[in-house]
């Protein structure tokens, strides 16, 4: 150690008032008056500092912790970015922060602050410290004044204020990336060799979301790896629907032969479903939730015009023409779940084909991993009147279409390999280049007739928002993974534009 890192050091040990107010954020942070600094709990977090306060600033404070300006999430650090280009109002993607130094890693240190030596030094500091992050968060982010990148990330650093940062805990490890990750969620959950599976935990995770955006590719290539099981039907993956309909038992029973962690061998196993309905009808997300509430969701995306046509297409090829007739698109132009109560398509209610279900942002907003607060965010959403349940813990591994079907072959490794590493299944034994696709013939509608303009028109207003609230929002979750963050950025940019026009 050096001698002035050692005078340093004794000093703060006899008199912890003589360490440089450097370290004292709270203190530094007080001086712009963003705070009334007038009752005696708030004085009591900011001790007895003579420093000066300046009322008469009138700016806004970017607050951020230095870990996020290297976060290895890169779904993080691009939300940071946008947020801090924003801020200082410069061009959308200009700012890069993977240049900026990671100085964690740096080897060499003037002295290891978490030397058994330094104990009772790091037991002190911290005192202070858990005083600054409760100050901050009890006083300054009520102030309408602060933008904090990342918030649900940065308040989770902060809490991390009144630890030893030198003592790794589970609850750490657990956000760490890499191998590990399933085991210590296993760890986390309790779950061990001889667990059996109880009802809240019968299925692991669910694929769906949205018809037509290659669920079934996934649901099918998902289930011919061997750690997991998908419910099958006469041997083969299938879709559920139970789960709407309230028929639980029936729905339980498809896992009744499943309900081991592990495999005789020591292998994990993994239960899943695929289901369009998730987060399209009422009744299957709140009887989901309410069965499975920590239930991690995997959801792909496309183009809202393309999907569209997709979704009609397929519609016609298999309906009954002769009890029903589907209407042209422009009649379509609405919404028709199953228990559609606003601005509804009455008369193919039933059949399912509508413009709305393009609304991937109405579906993805009700998971709750945003905070549905400001007025910009809720006209994104156009103050939409679906329900939302932040009751759900789960996780969402996010995907638009282009990424299923990318001819890459290096970024679809990667892809694969990210999807992987989130289920908790063995490396490289997914492989959706394998699945062959559905070979259709001739399409029944080509949306870029100019006869559906007007509908391809209230598609792109849909994808415009869903792409800006996608970015700017929900990309901001920690609880949100992407693989190949700037591949999926691309794709869903391409969403506000016409396709038949490129």
């Amino acid at each position: 150690m050096s001698t002035s890192a050692s005078n340093f050091l004794r000093k703060c040990r006899a008199d912890m008032k003589s360490c440089p107010l450097i370290m004292h954020f709270h203190h530094w942070l007080a001086r712009l008056a963003l705070t009334p600094s007038d009752s005696q709990e708030e004085l009591a977090l900011l001790g007895q500092h003579q420093l000066s306060q300046h009322k008469d600033w009138k700016g806004r404070l970017l607050l951020m912790q230095y870990e996020q300006l290297v976060d290895d999430n890169s779904t993080r650090r691009h939300a940071m970015e946008r947020t801090y280009e924003n801020f200082i109002k410069v061009t959308p993607h200009s700012y890069n922060s993977t240049s900026f130094p990671n100085l964690i890693d740096k080897k060499e240190h003037l002295f290891d602050i978490c030397h058994t030596n330094h104990t009772k030094f790091r037991y002190d500091m911290i005192q202070d410290t858990e005083k600054a992050a409760a100050w901050i968060r009890d006083y300054l982010l009520k102030s309408g004044r602060v933008v904090i990148p990342n918030k649900d990330h940065f308040l989770n650093m902060l809490d991390t204020f009144s630890s030893d940062p030198c003592i790794v805990t589970m609850k750490q490890l657990a956000k760490t990336d890499g191998s590990l990750n399933s085991k210590i969620r296993d760890d986390l959950k309790g779950i061990t060799r001889d667990s059996i599976r109880e009802d809240s935990g019968l299925v692991d995770f669910a694929i769906g979301g949205f018809a037509k955006c290659g669920t079934t590719t996934l649901m099918k290539v998902t289930g011919a790896t061997p750690q997991v099981y998908m419910g099958n039907i006469n041997g083969k993956p299938a879709e559920v629907h139970d789960i709407r309909k309230g028929y639980i038992d029936k729905f339980e029973d498809r896992y009744k032969d499943h309900r081991s962690y592990f495999s005789d061998d020591g292998n994990r196993l993994f239960n899943g479903f695929k289901s369009p309905e998730i987060l399209q009808s009422q009744d299957f997300l709140v009887n989901m939730l309410n069965l499975l509430p920590s239930i991690d969701l995997i959801i792909s995306t496309r183009h809202p015009v393309l999907h569209f046509q997709s979704a009609y297409n397929y519609k016609y090829r298999f309906i009954n023409r002769t009890e029903h007739r589907l209407p042209e698109p422009i009649d379509l132009i609405g919404f028709c779940s199953h228990d559609c109560h606003h601005n509804c398509t009455p008369s193919v209610k039933n059949l399912n084909v509508c413009t709305g279900n393009s609304y991937f942002h109405y579906g993805l907003s009700r998971l709750r991993l945003t905070a549905l607060e400001s007025e910009n965010e809720m006209e994104l959403l156009d103050h939409h009147r679906l329900s939302t349940h932040p009751s759900w813990s789960g996780r969402l591994f996010l995907i638009e279409i282009g990424q299923i079907s990318d001819t890459n072959s290096s970024r679809r490794d990667v892809w694969e390999r990210d999807y992987e590493q989130f289920l908790g299944i063995d490396p490289n034994s997914f492989n959706i280049s394998n699945q062959k696709r559905n070979a259709w013939h001739d399409k029944i509608i080509d949306i870029c007739d100019e006869a559906h303009r007007p509908v391809r028109e209230v598609l792109l207003r849909a994808g415009s928002m869903a792409s800006k609230w996608i970015r700017e929002y929900l990309l901001g979750s920690e609880r949100v993974v992407v693989a190949n963050m700037e591949h999926f950025l691309a794709l869903i940019e391409k969403w506000r534009y016409d396709p038949c026009e490129t």
